[in-house]
């Protein structure tokens, strides 16, 4: 008997201490999902929704999130990744963040210092973009991620969609990926490619602390370029192409010169003939031009013979000595190539400003949902400040009633620096927004389809 009752004093004893103190659950990363739109030129802009449990253990005020910003690129250069932060939400609302250079790398402070988080779960919203994030070879490009970055804690649900560029052919893409720690060949995780475009990864367990998980996107050639004409040796190797077939069309122009007897001399003070034909190459008829420039120009090329080149006998009135037909042919390249390089990099460039202002629909369009109403201000709109939403040729992103004004600056072209593009939303009766583009001093011809 008197063993029972030592029993059941022990027992109560246990149960006071149990009571006594607070039961403390295990602070993890509940979900983490990634959605990632990669652009024309290369960078990439993501939104990353991290759903954590709090218990003021390690996660007191907030999070912290490290973005890899220098590595060596399988070719053996260095690449510097820059990262442009958008905005940052904590359960739908703007939270305080800051950033701290490290050794290859920025870390992303997110919270109040002055602030400790009661026990709970929270959700963060991570938007921001990165530049030169595709890797480039002979016969595909190279999209590789790491969906989670390396976390302290286990992650119980990793996810992210790829969203690709329009028109990539169905059945030209492949996915591959990896999970576990750095160097693992292991792959715990399901892809899918779909229908819209869209690239699904998920990985198939939990992510314990600091395992990963990498998603691989292997592209078709030709759907990214670097807008970067001088640092980037595709885009040389392209314009060596059209160059070309520039010069196979201006050939054709001086033969053509040369069959009617026109002289060098007539030619060379009256380049309105020249003009004209230029003209009804463009238009699909003789000089045409051929492959990279034809594609460009949206030609239709026909097996028809080489009528394009060689119609005539230049031999037959040779009015025109071999050094004449050399320079106008150089003249023609010349003028031709110079307009088309210089028009090419500037819609390179007014598109790194339509990339930029896709956080601020996004973030017009989440508070008109929320609330009925357009942003105001970047403030409003939980955006960072205009002149912080910039890009290499963008000097500001500004939210100013509901609108998106893009004003170009830093390395922008002259022409279209200090111009603006100017997104207006309008409200749908189905509640939705839809967005018209203009610019009253950029030339349409710079300008996308959408915005002319």
């Amino acid at each position: 008997m008197k063993t029972r009752r030592v029993g059941l004093e022990s027992l109560f004893v246990v149960l006071c201490l149990l009571f006594a103190f607070p039961a403390y659950a295990v602070e993890s990363i509940r979900s983490f999902n990634t959605d990632i739109t990669v652009s024309a030129d290369g960078s990439i802009e993501v939104v990353e929704t991290i759903r954590v449990r709090a218990e003021g253990q390690r996660i007191r005020r907030g999070i912290y999130r490290d973005f890899t910003t220098d590595h060596i690129a399988p070719d053996g250069t260095n690449v510097h990744i820059d990262f442009q932060f958008i905005r940052v939400l904590r359960d739908g609302e703007a939270d305080e963040y800051h950033q701290e250079p490290r050794k290859n790398s920025v870390r992303l402070y997110v919270g109040k210092a002055d602030y400790f988080l009661p026990a709970g779960e929270y959700t963060y919203t991570i938007h921001y973009r990165a530049g030169h994030q595709i890797v480039f070879s002979d016969d595909h490009d190279v999209l590789s991620w790491n969906v989670a970055g390396s976390w302290p804690f286990a992650i119980e649900d990793a996810s992210a969609t790829v969203k690709l560029p329009d028109g990539i052919p169905q059945g030209s893409v492949t996915l591959d990926g990896y999970t576990g720690s750095y160097g693992s060949q292991e792959q715990a995780f399901e892809s899918e490619m779909r229908s819209d475009g869209t690239a699904h990864f998920r990985a198939t367990r939990v992510l314990q602390s600091e395992e990963l998980l990498i998603l691989v996107v292997v592209l078709p050639k030709g759907f990214v370029v670097d807008p970067t004409l001088s640092d980037d040796d595709e885009a040389e190797i392209m314009w060596a192409t059209v160059e070309q077939s520039v010069e196979s069309m201006c050939m054709c122009l001086g033969r053509r010169a040369m069959e009617e007897e026109i002289t060098f001399e007539e030619m060379s003070r009256s380049p309105e003939k020249l003009q004209t034909w230029s003209m009804e190459a463009y238009s699909g008829g003789r000089c045409r031009p051929t492959g990279i420039l034809a594609r460009m120009l949206g030609l239709q090329q026909e097996s028809s013979g080489d009528e394009s080149t060689e119609q005539g006998s230049p031999q037959s009135k040779s009015l025109w000595s071999e050094i004449e037909l050399a320079e106008m042919t150089a003249g023609c390249v010349q003028s031709i190539m110079l307009p088309a390089k210089r028009d090419y990099t500037i819609r390179a460039q007014v598109s790194e400003g339509l990339n930029l202002a896709r956080g601020a629909k996004a973030a017009i369009r989440e508070r008109f949902h929320a609330t009925g109403e357009l942003a105001a201000s970047n403030e409003t709109a939980g955006l960072e400040l205009a002149n912080r939403l910039s890009g290499k040729y963008v000097s500001s992103v500004t939210v100013d009633a509901g609108s998106v004004f893009i004003i170009y600056g830093n390395d922008a072209h002259v022409l279209i620096d200090g111009q603006m593009i100017v997104l207006t939303p309008e409200i749908q009766p189905n509640n939705q927004l839809n967005w018209t583009c203009s610019s009253h001093s950029i030339e349409p011809k710079h300008l996308p389809a959408a915005c002319r």
